[in-house]
């Protein structure tokens, strides 16, 4: 069972079936609205460690420069280079997804080569 946390609202417990249609539903709207993005804030995996995909887009010629620097944080366990939308996907490994929030904000999107960022959460 999850559970998933709206706001200040009650906490509802999930099966895993709508609970995965829930994130579905939940990257969907976030691409369409930002209101959506701030109903649903944190989803809450109990015990289980959470792995999510940061994808970046670097300036012009950074490439390098931004992985050796995300390299050098301990809650990255990989980083490469890519081709294509993207310059840089980190494979990264945290407690829990409030955790995840705040390594996004302050040690990924304070990288000053960094110019946007798309985060996918491993629903494994």
């Amino acid at each position: 069972m999850y559970t998933v946390s709206q706001g200040q609202e009650q906490n509802k417990t999930l099966n895993r079936d709508y609970f995965y249609k829930l994130i579905i539903i939940a990257q969907t709207k976030l691409c369409i609205t930002e209101t959506f993005k701030y109903n649903i804030i944190y989803f809450h995996l109990g015990d289980k460690m959470v792995i999510a995909f940061v994808l970046c887009v670097t300036q012009a010629g950074k490439e390098k420069e931004v992985l050796e620097k995300l390299l050098r944080l301990k809650e990255v366990e990989e980083a490469h280079i890519v081709y294509g939308e993207y310059d840089v996907i980190a494979k990264i490994k945290l407690d829990d997804l409030k955790m995840l929030d705040t390594f996004i904000v302050d040690k990924i999107r304070v990288i000053e080569e960094i110019q946007v960022t798309s985060t996918m959460i491993s629903s494994d």
